[in-house]
């Protein structure tokens, strides 16, 4: 049994909408001019005798194409092509054809993937009347429907550019060899290109490019010119069916609902999508910069102690803003919110758009209290906590580091122990374990970012702004423990349950940092734990040394450059079979004498290597990379201190091995290698 019961209004149906406005604009211009578009097979038809090209008195002109049907940010559903009868007399389209082509496709016109819609019969124009043509969906569902179809066809349109040709005929006009050669058939009742990549068109040029967002169409006049380039515009999609232009519908009227409502629980569905709520809450989160560009509030004095095995709705809720100019509220402020209940790749929140309001409330309320419970081990529970504050509580261990440096994100394991990989503990033969491996990890991972969808690696970003949890004095470290001093909102972004701080945190010295994290690197190995032990092994990740530089090996590599200075640092990319390495000389020596001081001080007999470069592979000498750190290492701890074992004769074809291998160096005053 459903509870939500309020009426179901979708946000494009709002007067602020510019394709309604422009509606509301041609429906004015074209009411009277619309009335004989009647119902299409109750009117007697004429056959237009065909133009010898296209003409600016063709009987039947395209007058608008949309591409961007059902695509991200698209506005309708489906592509569409709208036709409109220029003349005073019904016009039968039987034997007619609409025949798309893509701006550049050198083919032109053919009749694979749908490309040509046949008119039949029953298919004709009323005076001055128009035509629908609905063509194929995208993949979002979630938005509006166009009007009743006159005619459905199934061509997938170019969002952005392409061709359209109305022919009194069915067959396909293949290529078009020259700029026109196509608008100048005779059997080329009209004729549309759009974009600048269109390789032909009529007139001039074609016309502009589109969007997701927008279509191409004609004046409200029906201009027609027989130049793409003068005739056409963009802008807001606005088809239009036989009935003709409507008036733009009343504006929704918002409804009053909880958080509770719009979030719904484990066994009643929330607010349909797309529903104009007024709602109330106490803001917990607030983001204006950063790029989440919202806020989260909840209802009063909820949260505190919970029991999940009873607990079965959220309380909170996220307000995305986007570019909608607010003054966005502080922590703790009591506000009503106006927006439209929207799911954005599984968060539910309000979307305010052109719209949405948000309004500073003096009634005295209870403050929330951040939710007092275990870290939820399934999707389903962390579902009923969505966006509400919560106080971490328990061990929670980090378990990946791998995104802190550019993305302010670290990944914790509830528990004492990292996350591992179900192959490192039990082999492909016994599937069982490496399920319970999975099981395990997907109950306690968990992501804490740092408020912002920002990337540090980029230059204008990095260059005011420090990436949160970052610190040479205590380093977040896989394995360390991880301490919540503050409350922080459960999240969920990029696929993945995360823990927000309440505002954006810049930097390890900031304030809004929730956390504190046990430091656990040591100056040296433990020397009383390894003991009085004969022998000593190590591994070492050397992070793609490469003696074959980025700036030396040849044109096409790109680098990864110095937010601070934009010089180069790193490479980037040879196309994937050159180095990885250090960009030039300076950084190869930087790189180089950290790795030689740490494993010198290491003191052990024997280390293994791992992301070394792979020299055979580069066209250079077997193990030239190896040879290269030994004699730096021999260097700084005297000769003859380390010596490495050569690569095998038995591996695999070159073409089948990566730049990167392993490799092991160990002391011959302490071991000797046997054999090859």
């Amino acid at each position: 049994m459903q509870r939500w019961q309020y009426p179901v209004y979708r946000h494009s149906v709002t007067s602020t909408n510019p394709r309604v406005t422009r509606s509301a604009r041609r429906w004015a211009a074209r009411a009277a001019a619309s009335a004989a578009a009647v119902a299409l097979v109750t009117i007697p038809a004429l056959h237009p005798v065909a133009e010898a090209a296209v003409s600016p008195t063709a009987p039947v002109i395209i007058n608008e194409v949309y591409g961007g049907g059902g695509n991200s940010g698209a506005v309708f559903t489906h592509d569409f092509v709208e036709l409109y009868n220029t003349t005073s007399a019904p016009v039968s389209l039987d034997g007619w054809s609409l025949q798309y082509a893509s701006a550049g496709g050198a083919a032109g016109f053919v009749t694979t993937n749908n490309a040509i819609t046949v008119f039949d019969t029953s298919t004709s124009i009323a005076a001055e009347g128009y035509l629908l043509i609905q063509l194929a969906a995208g993949t979002n569902p979630d938005l509006d429907p166009l009007p009743t179809p006159d005619v459905v066809g199934a061509t997938a349109v170019s969002g952005t550019a392409g061709r359209f040709a109305l022919v009194q005929g069915t067959t396909p006009l293949g290529a078009c060899e020259a700029a026109t050669s196509c608008s100048l058939r005779a059997e080329v009742i009209d004729f549309v290109a759009w974009g600048p990549s269109a390789i032909d068109y009529a007139g001039s040029g074609p016309g502009p490019i589109a969007s997701n967002a927008t279509s191409v169409s004609r004046s409200d006049a029906h201009a027609n010119t027989a130049d793409n380039a003068a005739d056409f515009t963009a802008g807001a999609p606005t088809p239009t069916n036989a009935s003709g232009p409507q008036a733009p519908p009343p504006p929704p009227q918002a409804v009053e609902a909880s958080i509770g409502e719009i979030q719904g629980t484990t066994a009643v569905p929330g607010a349909p999508l797309g529903t104009l709520v007024t709602v109330k809450g106490v803001v917990t989160a607030s983001y204006p910069v950063g790029g989440l560009n919202g806020f989260t509030i909840q209802e009063p004095g909820s949260g505190g102690a919970i029991d999940l095995a009873s607990w079965d709705g959220s309380q909170g809720v996220f307000v995305y803003a986007g570019t909608t100019a607010i003054t966005y509220p502080a922590v703790g402020d009591y506000v009503e919110v106006v927006g439209t209940t929207a799911d954005y790749s599984g968060l539910t929140q309000i979307t305010l758009g052109s719209s949405g309001t948000v309004s500073q409330l003096a009634d005295a309320v209870a403050a929330p209290q951040p939710v007092q419970a275990p870290w939820p081990t399934t999707a389903e529970q962390r579902e009923t906590l969505e966006s509400m504050l919560y106080q971490p509580s328990g061990t929670f261990t980090v378990t990946d580091t791998y995104s802190t440096n550019s993305y302010g994100t670290v990944g914790l394991a509830y528990g004492s122990t990292p996350l591992v990989q179900p192959t490192e503990v039990y082999p492909s033969s016994y599937p069982a374990g490496q399920a319970a491996i999975e099981a395990d990890n997907a109950a306690r991972q968990v992501i804490l970012d740092d408020g912002s969808s920002m990337n540090f690696t980029s230059l204008a970003n990095a260059a005011t702004n420090t990436p949160a949890y970052i610190s040479q004095t205590n380093p977040v470290r896989v394995g360390a423990t991880v301490t919540f001093d503050d409350p922080v909102i459960i999240d969920y972004r990029n696929n993945a349950w995360t823990l927000n701080p309440t505002e954006r945190v810049t930097g390890p010295g900031n304030t809004a940092s929730p956390i504190t994290v046990t430091n656990t690197r040591t100056a040296a190995p433990d020397a009383a734990k390894l003991g009085s032990a004969d022998l000593k092994l190590a591994s070492f990740n050397v992070l793609n040394y490469f003696p074959s530089t980025g700036a030396t090996w040849a044109a096409g590599c790109t680098s990864y450059n110095s937010p601070a200075t934009g010089t180069p640092v790193t490479v980037n990319s040879c196309n994937n079979n050159g180095p990885r390495g250090a960009w030039d000389a300076a950084n190869l020596q930087r790189q180089q004498d950290k790795i030689v001081a740490a494993i010198n001080a290491l003191d052990a007999s024997v280390v293994a290597l791992m992301e070394i470069e792979n020299s055979a592979v580069l066209g250079e000498p077997v193990d030239r990379g190896v040879a290269t750190l030994v004699t730096a290492l021999n260097a700084a701890a005297g000769p003859g201190t380390w010596a490495f074992v050569p690569s095998p004769a038995n591996l695999p074809p070159l073409t089948e091995q990566d730049v990167i291998t392993t490799a092991i160096i160990y002391r011959p005053d302490a071991v000797t290698s046997l054999g090859a």
